[in-house]
């Protein structure tokens, strides 16, 4: 796979993940309704930082796709042993 297809496949499964992201009471409200919460359902999501916000059930899932990204990068760049494909698009 190259760079650009993993980074995309990447891009991709972030962008399927139920989490959301405010920096207002308005889309923060929106984003309570997008992960189908109520906005006083404060007890029930985690902070992420940066203004992200994940359902508690969901962390360990965000945690688990965040390592595997970082693995299969690591990987890639293991397997380029030239340095001329994966490393060289990097």
């Amino acid at each position: 796979m190259t760079y650009r297809e993993l980074k995309q496949k990447h891009q991709e499964e972030i962008n399927a993940f139920p989490f959301m992201f405010a920096f207002s009471n308005k889309q923060f409200i929106e984003g309570m309704a997008k992960l189908g919460l109520e906005p006083g359902d404060t007890d029930k999501i985690y902070d992420i930082g940066g203004g992200g916000f994940v359902r508690k059930p969901d962390y360990k899932a965000l945690e688990d796709l965040i390592d595997r990204h970082q693995r299969e990068i690591k990987e890639a760049i293991a397997a380029d042993e030239t340095g001329d494909g994966f490393i060289y698009d990097m």
